[in-house]
């Protein structure tokens, strides 16, 4: 297992064979695997309360900690 924190804040976990790309944004932003892109968008998360669309911002992800075996995350996000 790798796992790096990239200077554009997004982190790259790679695992098996895969490539995971973290940013922004709740889930996954991307997977690669065997070279090739699977994702065609990044995987969204929506919520609802009391009837109202939660939209999820000032979003980031960080790289914790990493080891050979263990890639720890952490994200954090505001909602209106």
């Amino acid at each position: 297992m790798q796992a790096k924190q990239k200077p554009d804040g997004t982190v790259e976990v790679r695992v098996w064979g895969r490539r995971h790309e973290f940013a922004a944004a709740p889930l996954f932003q991307q997977i690669e695997t065997c070279g090739k892109e699977i994702l065609a968008a990044p995987i969204t998360m929506t919520a609802h309360a009391n009837g109202q669309v939660i939209a999820w911002n000032d979003g980031r992800t960080e790289l914790k900690q990493a080891s050979d075996t263990i890639a720890r995350l952490e994200q954090i996000f505001d909602h209106d």
